[in-house]
């Protein structure tokens, strides 16, 4: 049944991140006998339920992006229709039976430079607005400077490559917040 709902998953644009980690807990699950398992990390999800989402939304209304602290701090960020492609492959492969894989990319890009492209892919009117942790957050915050996953596992098992660029994650993303939020489609003066 797992397989069924994920072959359905991989057709469509409509692929959320919650749904994504669904299909991961449910094939971990059945028979109750984990073969593999697999760390979704950085999802960029079309479907709007990510941390890619507000700032995409941001960007389609013309609202000034935030980015917190000084904006180096990088993360990396995989399109979840990579993911949800390499799920099979990686329950296929006898090879990966018992072993954890790290799933993403490993292309990180600061949250500054985020910002600028998520801007710039959009040909949005948005200003990137600086805001310092104290502000943002509960005093004693501390944020990890990079987060990026060690692919060279999964890479060796079942040569996973994430396909998606960044860019078409974004844009497909506003797509699909456009389609969902009419009002929000030509507001930041974007693509």
């Amino acid at each position: 049944a797992a397989l069924a709902k994920l072959a359905g998953m991989v057709s469509s644009k409509a692929v959320t991140q919650g749904a994504a980690k669904q299909v991961l807990d449910t094939l971990v699950s059945d028979g109750g006998d984990p073969q593999q398992i697999v760390e979704a990390q950085g999802l960029g999800a079309v479907g709007g339920t990510d941390e890619l989402a507000p700032v995409v939304r941001a960007a389609l209304e013309g609202q000034d992006l935030e980015v917190h602290g000084d904006g180096r701090q990088s993360r990396c960020f995989c399109d979840v229709r990579d993911v949800v492609q390499a799920l099979p492959r990686l329950l296929a492969s006898p090879q990966c039976a018992g072993r954890v894989f790290n799933l993403g990319r490993d292309e990180s890009i600061s949250m500054h430079a985020l910002a600028r492209l998520v801007v710039a892919t959009l040909g949005s009117s948005s200003g990137i607005r600086m805001v310092p942790y104290e502000q943002a957050f509960a005093a004693g915050f501390d944020d990890l400077a990079v987060r990026q996953p060690d692919l060279s596992r999964i890479r060796e098992a079942i040569a996973f490559q994430p396909a998606i660029s960044l860019e078409r994650t974004i844009l497909d993303l506003a797509e699909e917040l456009r389609a969902r939020e009419p009002a929000a489609a030509g507001a930041g003066g974007g693509a």
